[in-house]
């Protein structure tokens, strides 16, 4: 499905770590925007972050979700910890011949699928931020979502 197109005021409603209604793959960094359109990570089929799935790796950038937009895993947590509620956000269609666009996605870089997974283990996920949202100062508390 597209997404939908246009200026959106990001809602509070945030989800850690999910599984989505009625399937097997799970996500993290559930951001909402409007409606049931999220910002999110890639797919994974258990709620184990060492069993994410190659297509949906392989499919970023393409529309294969039900409008959602799917993103790597520090690119939607950083959307999650920063872009606080009522933040805008502009979803664009990506025409190639729309020149902002193709200006955007000249610098984005996908660093290459590992060829081996990485060792980790359920609840043993490896911190890399060197802050916590504790510290980070904020005037709009965020609602963590309950799925």
């Amino acid at each position: 499905t597209q997404s939908p197109t246009g200026t959106f005021k990001m809602k509070s409603y945030r989800v850690r770590y999910a599984l989505f209604n009625n399937t097997t793959s799970y996500a993290q960094y559930w951001s909402l925007i409007t409606g049931r359109i999220y910002f999110h990570s890639l797919l994974y089929s258990a709620k184990d972050a060492s069993t994410y799935t190659t297509t949906s790796y392989n499919n970023l950038g393409t529309n294969v979700s039900h409008g959602c937009i799917r993103l790597t895993v520090p690119d939607a947590r950083w959307i999650w910890y920063n872009c606080a509620p009522e933040t805008e956000v502009e979803i664009r269609k990506g025409s190639k011949k729309d020149k902002e666009t193709a200006a955007i996605r000249e610098k984005l870089k996908l660093p290459k699928l590992p060829s081996k997974r990485p060792a980790l283990k359920p609840g043993k996920i490896p911190m890399t931020d060197n802050w916590t949202i504790d510290e980070i100062p904020h005037e709009v508390e965020f609602i963590q979502g309950s799925q």
